[in-house]
Order: C-alpha cells, then structure tokens, then sequence
C-alpha cells in the first residue's frame, strides 16, 4: 500500500490516501497531544492509477465543525501506483497505520477494518464517483460550546426586548462571517462545496421542506379564538408567562415615572378610578373581566396624550391625554377601549405574534447577509426587508387589533350607560385638531393606529347596535337635545371651511 500525506502547516489534521494496487482508501489522522488517533475511512476503486501525484488540500484551521466537501478523485485525490511501489519506505508507514486498532470507517459495516479493503471489488467505471472528504478539527471544543450557545441563546431570547436587537445582529454577523469564509476559499474548495449541494440536493430540499411542514403544524396547533369577537389568533405564550411580562414591565414603568405620579387624591385620578369603577360594575359578566386587577396611575406630563393598559390590567394615563377630553363621558369610551385589550388578551397576542416573527426574522436576516455579495448590498437589504415587514405585517395588524379594541370597547361603555356617541364626537376633534396643527400627520400605512377620521365613521357606523345594547342594559335615555354627533359634524364642516380658505383642500 502506498501512502500520501496531505497536511497545512500550525493543524492537527493529516489526511492520508491508501492504496492497493486498484483500490485506495482515505484515512485522517488526527494529533491530540502529541498522540495520533485515526478516523474516517472512505474507500473507492480506480481502474486506471497511473502516477504518484499528490494534491495540495488546503484544510482551514478556523473550522470548529465536521466539513463534508466533494472532489473527484481525478482531480483532488492523489493516484497512486500498483503495489510494487518505488518508496519502500512510505509503503512501511502504510503498513504501521493500517495495523492500527484505531483505523475506522466512516461508511457502512461491510468497510469497518483495513481487511475489509481488501475484499473491495473492481469498478470499469473510467471516472470514479465524488467522495466524501471528512476534516474533523477541534470535535470536542465544538461539543463543549454547542450547549454554551444553546444556553446562551435561551437567555437572550427569554430576557429583554432589547434582545431581539442582539438576535437580528447575531445572525447579521453570522451569515457575513459565513460569506466572508466562502469567498476566501480557493475556487477549488468552492466547486467541493457547490458539487456536494448538486449531490444532495434531494435530500436538503427535502429536510427544508420537513421543517415547513413541522412550522405549519407547530403554527395551526396554537391557534386560538379570541374570547367576544371568536377571531381565530395565534398563541404561543402562556398566561403566567404574560404575568410575569406584565409585573416586570409595571416595576418598570412605576420606577420611570415615580417623580410625576400623581397621589390617589388628586381629582384628576378620582376622575378616572370613578369612570374605571362605572366600567367594571356594568360588565360583571363580561368574559375575563374578574381576572384582571384593574388599577390606575396618572401621569402628570401633558407633553404626552397617551394611554395604555398591561395585560393585568394597570392603566396608565398621561394628563396630556386627560386634557385631550371634553367631558367625562369621553374618558370612559377612551378607558373601555383599554380595557378591550386587556380583556382580549391583545398582549398575549401581540408577544406571540413577535416571537414567531422574530424567528423567521432571524433566518431571513442570516440567509440576507450569507448569500448576498457584499456588506452595503445585504445592508440595503436588510433595510428593505424590515420596512416590508413593517407596512405589510407589524402596523396593519397593529391596526387591526386597534379596531377590534375600539368595536368590543364601545360594546363595554355601552353597557356601563357611558353616552356611546361621544366616541364618535371624540374622534372628529382629534381628527380636526391633527389637521388644524401644522405638524404633518402620519401617513395611515405607517402608523400603529387607524386614522383619526377614519376611526371615527367606522364607530359612528356601530352606534346604532350600541344604542340599542345601551337601552337593553336599562340604562338611563340619551339627551336627544345635546346630540354629540351634530356638535362633531359641525366641527368637521368649519374644519373644512378652514382648510379651503387656506387653500389647502
């Protein structure tokens, strides 16, 4: 047998080529302090060796993983000469190695020992088939730190929001290193790696296809009806979980905004606990409404005209959005609304619907910067596909849970005998106060909530079902003679009055 070695200077890694008159054999050698291991045989016939000629394999020493690369024989593996060989000295190396209780194989049974070689039989083939060349570096570093980056990973992914920055980063680099490694190869190693996809093709078509087949069914086992409205929705995150969400985000918010809280006796916050509490005694049989702990914390800034809800059901409001209300019977349609989404476990949503998000996100962003030739090229890209699925998916279903928030709230201020037409006065001012301000409003398409005046005639198309929802609940009749709805329409006719003598109709 006649024995070439292939070896890269500062590595651990040497491969040998065995060969026995027609056949040959492929064997790695591996030096763990200072003792050499043998792994991976791979074995083939040649019908016509001719020469001694050894090709230069360059093996990478930054690889921590099992590389499978291709090439045929003819090409990158060396051929060698029928037994008599003319290197008595290389051929007794062969014979030590291939006496070692360590030569294994990395095929199938019938090559397990070096006598197994010897029974190969003789192929007529001119061109012999691609091989798998196995270079195996540093196997238990990577065995060590596969769990670390699992662990890792977890944590990341369980903590913060801010890990989904650090998530869409790490693939970011990942597939850059991976693209900077690949176009560093030799054309050589290149076409190893392009001739084992072409190969196997099937097979990674197949496993891709397994692994949309199991997102599927992952996907349509969590899907759940919304409690009200019977919408179908995805769920990943259990309630405790959202508990815990939810009591870390209000130690958050009560730290942050500890210097301008106001105290529970401030009329501002008697004001709304009293329309809070009106809420809640008129839809005691309303689905979820008793598992919240429903509270309150005003927010002395009217820089800000805001309000929101955790999913436990803490309210926060900013006096900037108080000073937004006309009366009383406002606050209470604004408050139903935020309650809507706590009692249709919108949070629970939401965060389900980002982590599912988020992960194809991350096989998006690594797939970007892998296959794409450049930084600037997969930057642009990366740009592009978050402003994609930012209009397409993010903000309209954003929107959409805003509209089904505001349909169940009115159906909740409703029944709390809160005068209904006053959300449909409520979103005319603030449609005309957007547009009598000289900032520029939002475009519609880019924006977490529906349109100010779009808002309002989707809600002034549900009052009549509320109205009558209204007098079910025996609650007391509407002041025909204070009608809120012709107070806004006048609002709105002067509005555009305004506008058309500012030209800007």
């Amino acid at each position: 047998m006649t024995v070439v070695s292939m070896t890269k200077e500062n590595t651990v890694v040497m491969v040998y080529i065995i060969c026995t008159g027609d056949r040959w054999a492929l064997v790695e050698q591996q030096h763990v302090n200072g003792s050499a291991g043998f792994d991976s045989l791979v074995s083939c016939d040649d019908a016509t060796p001719t020469s001694t000629t050894a090709l230069q394999i360059k093996l990478r020493a930054s690889c921590t993983v099992r590389l499978l690369l291709r090439a045929r024989a003819s090409q990158a593996l060396t051929r060698c000469q029928h037994s008599n060989s003319s290197r008595p000295s290389t051929c007794a190396s062969s014979s030590r190695i291939a006496s070692s209780p360590q030569f294994r194989t990395a095929l199938s049974p019938p090559f397990r020992t070096p006598e197994a070689l010897r029974g190969l039989s003789i192929s007529s083939r001119q061109n012999v088939p691609w091989l798998p060349i196995i270079a195996i570096v540093s196997r238990k570093a990577f065995r060590l730190a596969a769990p670390l980056a699992g662990g890792l990973i977890r944590r990341l992914y369980k903590g913060l929001p801010q890990s989904r920055k650090a998530f869409r980063l790490v693939a970011a680099l990942a597939g850059g290193l991976i693209r900077r490694w690949y176009k560093g190869l030799p054309p050589d190693e290149r076409k190893l790696f392009l001739a084992l996809y072409r190969k196997h093709k099937n097979i990674i078509v197949a496993v891709v296809a397994s692994l949309f087949s199991l997102l599927a069914v992952f996907f349509a086992s969590h899907i759940e009806r919304t409690p009200v409205t019977g919408r179908l929705r995805f769920i990943t995150v259990t309630h405790a979980q959202l508990e815990k969400i939810a009591e870390y985000e209000l130690e958050q918010r009560l730290a942050l905004h500890s210097h301008n809280l106001l105290p529970d006796r401030d009329q501002r916050v008697v004001m709304v606990q009293r329309a809070l509490a009106k809420l809640i005694s008129g839809n005691k049989d309303f689905p979820h409404i008793n598992d919240h702990e429903w509270k309150v914390s005003v927010i002395d800034d009217h820089t800000v005209s805001n309000v929101f809800v955790l999913p436990n059901g803490h309210v926060f409001f900013f006096t900037g959005m108080l000073d937004t209300f006309e009366n009383e019977e406002q606050l209470g349609i604004v408050l139903s609304h935020e309650m809507a989404h706590a009692l249709l476990g919108h949070g629970l949503e939401s965060v389900s619907y980002t982590r599912f998000l988020d992960w194809i996100q991350i096989v998006v962003l690594a797939a970007i910067w892998t296959i794409l030739p450049s930084d600037g090229i997969a930057f642009v890209t990366t740009w592009f596909y978050n402003l994609c699925q930012q209009t397409v998916l993010d903000l309209p279903y954003s929107r959409k849970l805003e509209i089904e928030a505001d349909a169940v709230g009115l159906r909740i201020a409703a029944k709390a005998c809160f005068d209904v037409r006053e959300s449909y006065a409520y979103w005319i001012g603030m449609h005309v106060n957007e547009k009598a301000s000289e900032q520029k409003p939002t475009p519609s398409i880019f924006s977490t909530h529906p349109d100010h005046g779009d808002r309002a005639e989707r809600l002034k198309s549900l009052l009549d079902s509320a109205v009558e929802l209204r007098t079910l609940c025996n609650c007391p009749p509407l002041d025909l003679r204070k009608d809120p709805i012709k107070r806004a329409d006048s609002m709105k006719i002067h509005m555009h009055q305004q506008l058309a003598l500012q030209g800007k109709v």
